[in-house]
């Protein structure tokens, strides 16, 4: 499903904000969250698997839309839900890439800045249209 999502680079992390609304029953998104970090044709691709749901968020990093980028060994990522309605959080919570995950995010955006804009977006819309799909495939075999 494409969310709409923020990526907000810092100093030192980098916040992936997603708008949606709070559940109403009042329950609550369970802090058991497995990440992965993969890319395809020189896109970061950040996912984050809800164990509770199964539910499955991939967000593709598109560095010509982000200005600055942290300079740090591990970087802390934050996946935060922030819902519209109240204004609000909802969520958070913090991973940090391995130093290994770090430079090679870092290795995609010097190769992205040599693509054009047409060419990232074709990708990005691929991620949204059919990797989520197969990856969601692949989670239920």
């Amino acid at each position: 499903m494409r969310e709409s999502v923020k990526i907000i680079p810092a100093k030192k992390q980098v916040v992936i904000r997603i708008f949606r609304k709070q559940p109403i029953d009042g329950s609550r998104l369970h802090s058991d969250v497995r990440f992965e970090l993969r890319s395809l044709c020189d896109i970061p691709i950040v996912i984050f698997k809800l164990m509770e749901s199964g539910e499955i968020l991939a967000v593709p990093v598109n560095f010509k839309k982000i200005g600055v980028w942290p300079d740090v060994k591990n970087l802390p990522v934050v996946l935060q839900f922030f819902d519209l309605d109240a204004d609000m959080i909802f969520f958070e919570k913090q991973i940090f890439l391995s130093a290994e995950d770090t430079e090679s995010v870092v290795e995609n955006r010097f190769e992205q800045i040599r693509m054009k804009s047409k060419q990232i977006d074709a990708i990005v819309d691929f991620i949204y249209s059919d990797y989520i799909g197969f990856a969601q495939l692949a989670e239920s075999l």
